[in-house]
């Protein structure tokens, strides 16, 4: 295969590299080859764990992704001490993989949650998550070719991208609680050091509320009138 002198991205990553596709295979492959796993856990440890850990990851993997080529100068004691820091190549390539790795199970669990908190709109929300999906696909380029525009900083598309997934957690962590709050107003102060979906929240509802009705009434203390006969 002929090397390639020119940069991987011009202005980013200046490394001579066979070519750039296989490193933008690392991150497709594992993006789509783990969704299996990604839909396994989240049968087993529930969708709202598994979305929680795919959007922390990612915020994780996208900030030093996100954080451009910089040089420092520091006054020191004997004069000025300057340094730069960069992303090298093997780091990209290995934050991308896991970055990859992680959306992949979130890919999954996004259909897992919609039976569990939209049970009567399966087909419309699961419609409006692929429309969504398609048009940020198409979109997301543009938006990246904007910021590059309006910033000139070349990793502007790893800083988007890291505000809407930041966004996507606060969003989702607000409205998963404001709809336990509607479902179990009893248990909507209640701090969870796990992540319970929202029919084991309405399952424990249930079970507590049974036990109240089932449980047998005190029964009354029988007090001798002083009027009774011996």
């Amino acid at each position: 295969m002929k090397t390639n002198t020119e940069p991987v991205l011009p202005g980013v990553i200046w490394a001579p590299t066979p070519s750039p596709l296989p490193c933008a295979l690392r991150y497709t492959l594992p993006a789509s080859v783990f969704r299996a796993l990604g839909g396994w856990l989240s049968d087993r440890y529930g969708a709202r764990s598994i979305m929680y850990l795919t959007l922390i990851a990612s915020l994780a993997c996208l900030f030093p992704l996100a954080y451009p080529e910089t040089s420092y100068v520091i006054q020191g004691k004997e004069g000025e001490i300057s340094f730069s820091l960069a992303m090298p190549l093997w780091g990209v390539v290995m934050l991308t993989v896991v970055l990859g790795f992680f959306m992949s199970l979130g890919k999954a669990a996004v259909y897992k949650h919609i039976p569990v908190y939209y049970p009567e709109n399966v087909g419309s929300v699961g419609g409006l998550v692929g429309m969504i999906g398609g048009l940020g696909g198409f979109f997301l380029p543009i938006l990246f070719g904007i910021m590059l525009d309006l910033t000139g900083v070349w990793t502007s598309s790893y800083m988007v991208l890291f505000v809407l997934v930041a966004v996507s957690l606060i969003w989702m962590h607000g409205a998963i609680r404001r709809m336990e709050r509607a479902r179990v107003p009893e248990l909507g102060e209640e701090r969870y050091r796990y992540l319970p979906e929202l029919q084991e929240l309405a399952a424990r509802h249930a079970s507590l509320q049974a036990s109240r009705t089932d449980a047998p009434a005190p029964a009354a203390s029988h007090v001798p009138s002083g009027n009774a006969e011996a």
